[in-house]
């Protein structure tokens, strides 16, 4: 338990977000008073942050461009997980974005759902037990791990 600076509420650890700054690795403000506070402090400013990103922009791309060759397997893990995440909201299904390839390959086995052979990360999809198109969702109980040419071709079939 801890005091949050604003607010003065003793709340549990997990409202504080992480600073490694702070002698106890986490910021003084609970996470609600400190988003208030962004909020406060980015009104105070409009325009800001659009401003400084246009200044910096070349930083930036170079920046993720970088981070994307040192970590090509994280980032294409990470877009994975983005697209089936977006797909979700789009046909405004429930969706967990704690799903990752990783937690996945060691629940499933490291077995396909579709045709119970050995899946290697290279070949690896997640299969949507029933699909977002027919009205499935994107959570540990509608997903499975899948070779991705079963999963194409099982398509939007259940």
């Amino acid at each position: 338990m801890k005091k949050c600076g604003k607010c003065k509420e003793t709340l549990p650890l997990g409202a504080f977000y992480k600073n490694s700054a702070e002698s106890d690795g986490l910021m003084t403000y609970c996470s609600a008073c400190a988003r208030t506070r962004n909020r406060e402090s980015l009104a105070r400013r409009p325009g800001y942050s659009q401003k400084y990103y246009q200044a910096h922009k070349a930083y930036y791309k170079e920046y993720s461009r970088e981070w994307k060759r040192r970590n090509n397997e994280r980032a294409r893990e990470l877009l994975k997980g983005y697209n089936h995440a977006r797909r979700a909201r789009l046909v405004e299904a429930p969706c967990d974005k704690t799903i990752s390839m990783d937690i996945l390959f060691d629940r499933d086995d490291r077995s396909c759902g579709i045709c119970g052979n050995s899946v290697e990360l290279q070949e690896a999809s997640i299969d949507h037990v029933i699909p977002l198109a027919r009205g499935g969702s994107h959570t540990w109980g509608n997903v499975q791990l899948s070779h991705l040419s079963c999963n194409l071709s099982k398509g939007a079939r259940m």
